[in-house]
């Protein structure tokens, strides 16, 4: 699932423009299913800025989800948190 919504959001500050809101987004997946582990997903969300035409900056939200086990060996964790993604379009 992925799911995109680009609302443009201007701040200005005594007429003085800080910066622009290029879009809002929501990402999540799924998977594992016993084939290599027994589950996994994640989700996150956040805001995207265009820097030039190419280039953009993300700030989001994250959470990361993974349940394994392989004889002894047993891998159960989750993770969350902020992060701040650089990108480049071709």
């Amino acid at each position: 699932m992925n799911v995109a919504s680009h609302v443009t959001r201007r701040v200005e500050i005594n007429g003085m423009q800080l910066m622009v809101v290029d879009g809002l987004f929501a990402e999540a997946d799924i998977g594992g299913f016993g084939v290599n582990s027994d589950s996994t997903w994640q989700a996150q969300g956040g805001v995207e800025w265009d820097v030039t035409r190419h280039f953009y900056l993300r700030a989001t939200y994250r959470y990361l989800a993974t349940d394994y086990d392989n004889d002894n060996f047993v891998y159960d964790v989750a993770l969350g948190g902020p992060q701040l993604e650089i990108g480049f379009r071709f």
